[in-house]
């Protein structure tokens, strides 16, 4: 009997042993999907940026060929107002406009949006940087301050409700024209970030990697108080210049956003998402160029907008078609 004495008193050991190999791991956040976005008229959204102005909502728009409209839209997926950015007679023109120009906002091919806050006031800088085949002897940005929803029970704004642009910025790169879906700003330089985008298949004049380009833009930005004692147009010798700074490993890239914080960026490809970290000190050029981790999250059929909410840790991609889904995901394991 001594062989059971000893089989019963290891019983409890056994299972302790059992309960701790069968317990769950620790659970982390996993991407969870939201309502997809109800108003129809989005149907390739391009760009997304978290509202500073109105937390818990993002902006999108939609790319070439579409009206040149911003969408304020809510985590439930409702529309919460369309806005149409419009030259007005405080908009600054840089370059100043030619004689005969017609003064109008158009969407050539926006694929990028960015926001930002500067002196207490938020932005949004609508990137019009599409160019499939590489042809367009400039690109533009346009500018704009946030607008605030007022609070229930007052209506929604009406639709395609005005916003003043307060900037115009035509750019053109300093190697000659290229192909870019990925705009970022950079809160400590203040100054603008643009990632051109390869293709799966490259042709000989294609960029064979991503090429990362630094935009400073003058005057940059003016709250509208100030804005209003200035004339219509600024001189300016010539269009904005975006100047190389580096190559990029993660090709086909159709979105980027860097963190409020400038601690971190997020590029997106049509594959995944990937997130990049930057220690104190280093410039874009080295993080970009450096190792990424894979951000959790689903594969959407034609992804091109991701941003990160304003808590720098959670990030909203969207996809374009429709339904257009809208997705919530978690920073990676590592943070």
């Amino acid at each position: 009997m001594g062989w059971m004495v000893r089989l019963m008193s290891l019983l409890p050991v056994l299972a302790i042993f059992t309960a701790a190999c069968s317990a769950a791991p620790p659970t982390r956040p996993q991407p969870r999907q939201l309502p997809d976005l109800q108003d129809a008229s989005i149907d390739e959204s391009s760009g997304l940026a978290a509202s500073a102005a109105n937390p818990g909502l993002l902006w999108t728009h939609n790319d070439s060929g579409n009206a040149p409209c911003l969408y304020l839209i809510g985590l439930d997926g409702r529309n919460r107002g369309t806005y149409r950015p419009q030259i007005t007679r405080q908009t600054r023109f840089y370059p100043a406009l030619e004689r005969g120009e017609p003064a109008q906002v158009k969407n050539v091919d926006w694929e990028d949006i960015a926001g930002f806050s500067r002196d207490g006031r938020n932005y949004l800088l609508i990137g019009d940087i599409g160019d499939n085949d590489a042809g367009r002897a400039s690109v533009m940005l346009y500018l704009v301050e946030e607008p605030v929803l007022r609070p229930a029970p007052a209506p929604p704004p009406p639709p395609n409700a005005p916003l003043g642009v307060i900037a115009r910025y035509e750019v053109v790169y300093q190697d000659g024209p290229h192909n870019a879906e990925s705009l970022a700003y950079d809160p400590g330089e203040n100054v603008v970030y643009i990632l051109s985008k390869t293709r799966f298949h490259p042709r000989p004049k294609d960029d064979q990697l991503p090429r990362l380009y630094r935009v400073e833009l003058p005057d940059f930005p003016t709250p509208p108080q100030a804005a209003a004692t200035r004339p219509s147009t600024m001189p300016a010798a010539g269009p904005v210049v975006a100047r190389y700074v580096a190559e990029v490993r993660y090709g086909v890239a159709t979105a980027m956003d860097f963190s409020r914080d400038g601690v971190h960026a997020v590029v997106r490809n049509y594959l995944g998402v990937f997130e990049f970290t930057r220690e104190p000190g280093q410039a874009w050029a080295q993080v970009l160029a450096s190792k990424a981790e894979l951000v959790p999250s689903p594969l959407l059929h034609q992804g091109e907008a991701v941003c990160y909410g304003l808590d720098g840790r959670t990030l909203y991609v969207t996809s374009e078609g429709r339904p257009c889904p809208l997705w919530e995901l978690p920073a990676p394991a590592s943070r």
